[in-house]
């Protein structure tokens, strides 16, 4: 059972590090180098951080570790696009897959978590619904990209 007071700092991270996924804003130099104004690396960090602390309180948080980690690491390459460019469609989609269930995982543990420190409240539903539509618009993108 996690405190009221110990899911808001989950929570928190988890925010910031979203926010940093989902807006991507970029300063690109003759498609060479690229320079991010809100770089993915550290929202997989922020993930990453809001995961360790929420694996005190919910084990299954553990499993997402070596995802995010793996996908910081990934990351790096939108500093340079051009190697980005280089990588094999088979190792995009294989990051595409473990991208997609990171987002599940997480947010399924974060709407368990929700519902502990704040029963009653609406927060866990409106975290089940955001990962349902953060997941399937991830999918019909990834699957329109393959198109």
């Amino acid at each position: 059972m996690i405190p009221r007071e110990g899911f808001y700092p989950i929570a928190r991270r988890a925010f910031w590090g979203y926010f940093l996924l989902l807006l991507d804003f970029n300063l690109t130099l003759n498609s060479v180098l690229c320079l991010p104004l809100l770089p993915n690396v550290l929202g997989w960090y922020l993930i990453l951080q809001a995961a360790r602390a929420g694996a005190e309180y919910r084990p299954t948080m553990k499993l997402l570790f070596p995802f995010c980690t793996a996908l910081a690491l990934y990351s790096l390459l939108q500093f340079l696009p051009a190697i980005d460019a280089m990588v094999p469609a088979l190792i995009g989609l294989f990051v595409a897959v473990v991208t997609l269930y990171t987002h599940f995982q997480f947010f399924t543990d974060l709407a368990a978590l929700a519902e502990d420190a704040l029963p009653g409240e609406a927060a866990a539903g409106s975290l089940l619904r955001g990962r349902t539509v953060l997941v399937v618009s991830n999918t019909a993108f990834y699957a329109a990209g393959l198109l």
